[in-house]
């Protein structure tokens, strides 16, 4: 390649565009985001995806875009220089940027010596072998996920569409409007939520679309009061909640019934999207919360929590994995974290309840603290964070425990698996909103439980994070520019390392199909233990398909009165609830299910509710059906009377029974080439699988009952026949 000198700074972007691009391609795009953050970083990304989507590249006979020799000095010069020091100081835009360390595993100590400088590795370079995972919006995860792959073996892979884009959320839809034409990389491996789904171009992520929402305070709150209206003694672990201000008034009633039979009662309330303890409250009466119009949840406060000898009040975060929803599968990390105050409890007051390190467990909040203790001991028993086995030896010990706390144990592993199985419907729900007409991506999720023990040692789940930190530091922002310092300064916390890093390195194995369990840091609870008990709870997945059935899934996550009027007619329940009454039932539903706008997806000011109001809508025709025929306290035979009383009546339509996506009806398609093919546990909507339905019946009797096999494969069972 030929030297040529980097392009003047003083050039404005139209004169750069003539300059490279030969016309003002992108000028009004570009115009728009001048001023703002990164706007140089803009630039050269339109220069780069550009040339990548063949508008200014020129295409060779290997099939790959090249770009203009000026583009890519300009690229080198200008960005590659202000970027991470372990990005390549050559960029050859026609291969793969795929880096792996110069030292191999082996002879790297995991804590003790610091990453060296990254080389290029070539197509045709299989020297490490393994997978490839895509780290570039791993960000405060890279600590964790970088030791991990050197663990293993397996190569690091970065894309620069993500490391020009990782700082700069202002441009995104930029990204959103480009076509990414990245490598494919086994896993892509993210700190958040990816801000656009279709530029991933790995087969597997460790995001499930809509957890993220699902986990909020709120939503968490409406799918596990559902829950408990159908098993009330099996969804006993979350306490009493109320969302405002959709249940204000329901609250002020309850409060008054509380007062009277139990004066001494607190509440604590969080904001829906709050993370780090941030604006939480505590009181006792209703008048003493401040922001009574902001979308919250308000729980029971648990006034007596189990303390040990230091009385600190405590908290577990166990990590639970869920590796696929096609077929459900759950994971539970057998060791995990406790969380300390750190200040010694006493009851809320009116004195102390504005005190946060004595009721707010929350890590970030605590450390804060003068009184925080750092784990410097994986054994210690002051530390302000704390392994989840020293606390169950811990209460052993003093004989709280029998059995080496299996009893304890075995109710938190119930707890997540019944919480799990809560989301699932809505998990599927979000998933085809987003891949509708397309395969989409395999995903898992790690996802971090908070829960409390009552002084009988109950556990109580206080919330889910969607996104729980993987950190193995104190310091919140560890990222590849203080990677090595923190290694190489020891500042990586014993305890968060001793959890963390086996967590990331088995779920990688786990998804890639070499799980080991005599090995894995992993223990399976779902299907192997608790699908038996559980497995009834998975109801609600007949819902979800109904809900689909009524609903432009691929516009809309939310259905409107028009459409509930049409499940009426066609179920046939006209009957049973006339058109008024429903009219009446859906502005009741609005007060308290209304969908959000993130939901909506439509441009229609027509007021729609969410899956769960239309699951309460559900509820209320089944119990005036077949309230009379079952037990009054019987609501899960109901609604499930209901709902096959609605697939006799949907068939009569039409509509043909059918699993919401299958393995067996996409076998033959042909998909990305990566390790880990052939692609397992994906997913193809039903009116997709009509289709190819429709294409072997077209060759005869034969192939005509042939194809009905796809409805009745047992070996993925995703939901129960409609």
């Amino acid at each position: 390649m030929q030297t040529v000198q980097p392009v003047e700074s003083h050039l404005d972007e139209d004169e750069l565009f003539t300059k490279f691009v030969g016309e003002p391609l992108l000028l009004k795009l570009l115009r728009k985001f001048t001023k703002s953050k990164g706007a140089n970083r803009l630039l050269v990304f339109i220069l780069f995806e550009t040339c990548c989507c063949g508008q200014v590249g020129n295409a060779t006979g290997d099939g790959m875009f090249h770009y203009p020799e000026r583009i890519v000095i300009f690229m080198e010069n200008e960005v590659l220089s202000r970027s991470s020091p372990n990005l390549p100081t050559v960029f050859d835009p026609a291969g793969k940027p795929k880096f792996s360390p110069l030292v191999s595993a082996a002879a790297r100590p995991a804590l003790v010596t610091p990453i060296p400088e990254y080389r290029r590795v070539d197509d045709d370079d299989q020297s490490n072998g393994g997978f490839t995972v895509d780290v570039s919006r791993a960000n405060s995860n890279l600590a964790v996920v970088r030791l991990a792959l050197i663990n293993l073996g397996w190569q690091e892979l970065k894309t620069l569409s993500f490391q020009l884009l990782a700082d700069d959320i202002d441009i995104q839809c930029v990204w959103n409007a480009a076509t990414l034409r990245k490598p494919a990389a086994d896993i892509s491996w993210m700190a958040t939520v990816p801000y656009n789904w279709q530029c991933i171009d790995s087969f597997k992520v460790n995001k499930f679309p809509g957890m993220q929402e699902l986990t909020k305070k709120v939503s968490l709150t409406q799918s596990l009061s559902t829950m408990q209206k159908l098993f009330p003694d099996d969804y006993n672990f979350y306490p009493k909640s109320w969302s405002l201000p959709a249940q204000m008034n329901q609250f002020l009633v309850d409060h008054s019934e509380n007062v009277s039979k139990n004066g001494d009662i607190w509440y604590i309330a969080k904001p829906d999207g709050g993370a780090q303890g941030e604006n939480i409250q505590i009181f006792r009466r209703p008048s003493q919360l401040s922001d009574q119009d902001q979308l919250q949840i308000v729980q029971e406060y648990i006034l007596e929590p189990f303390l040990l000898n230091d009385k600190l009040k405590f908290d577990l975060r166990v990590y639970a994995v869920i590796k696929s929803i096609n077929p459900l599968s759950i994971y539970v990390a057998k060791e995990g974290l406790a969380r300390f105050c750190t200040t010694e409890y006493n009851r809320p007051s009116t004195a102390n309840r504005n005190v946060s390190f004595m009721h707010l467990t929350n890590f970030s909040l605590n450390k804060q603290n003068a009184s925080f203790v750092k784990s410097d001991d994986l054994f210690s028993n002051s530390a302000s964070k704390r392994l989840m086995s020293n606390i169950f030896a811990q209460m052993e010990f003093s004989e709280l425990l029998e059995h080496n706390g299996s009893g304890l144990w075995r109710e938190i592993k119930h707890l997540i698996v019944k919480t799990i199985v809560a989301l699932v419907p809505e998990l599927i729900l979000y998933y085809e909103n987003l891949f509708a007409g397309s395969t989409g991506c395999g995903c898992f999720q790690i996802i971090g439980f908070d829960i409390l023990l009552n002084k009988n040692l109950k556990p109580i789940l206080l919330e889910i994070n969607a996104c729980p930190s993987l950190t193995i530091g104190d310091d919140d922002d560890q990222d590849e520019l203080d990677f090595d310092q923190m290694i190489s300064n020891h500042r990586a916390n014993i305890v968060d390392f001793t959890v963390k890093f086996p967590l990331v390195k088995d779920t990688l194995l786990l998804v890639t199909g070499n799980y080991d369990p005599s090995k894995s840091c992993l223990l399976e609870v779902f299907p192997s233990q608790y699908g038996n008990t559980c497995g009834r709870m998975l109801l609600l997945l007949k819902a979800a398909y109904l809900f689909m059935q009524f609903v432009n899934i691929k516009r809309s996550m939310a259905i409107g009165l028009s459409a509930c009027k049409t499940f009426i007619k066609k179920c046939a329940l006209s009957d049973v609830i006339s058109t008024p009454e429903l009219e009446e039932t859906f502005k009741t539903l609005i007060k308290t299910h209304a969908a959000l706008p993130r939901i909506v997806g439509s441009a229609s000011n027509d007021p729609r509710i969410s899956y769960q109001g239309f699951v309460e809508l559900l509820l209320h025709v089944s119990l005036k059906k077949y309230g009379r025929q079952v037990a009054a306290d019987n609501v899960v035979e109901c609604l499930d009377r209901l709902l096959g009383y609605g697939q006799t009546q949907l068939r009569y339509h039409g509509v043909r029974s059918a699993k919401l996506r299958a393995e067996s009806a996409v076998r033959n398609l042909k998909w990305p080439p990566t390790s880990l093919y052939p692609v397992k546990d994906l997913y193809l909507l039903p009116q997709y699988c009509h289709k190819i339905l429709k294409e072997r019946r077209s060759g005869g009797e034969a192939k005509r009952q042939q194809s009905f096999k796809i409805f009745n494969n047992n070996e993925k069972l995703i939901l129960p026949r409609l």
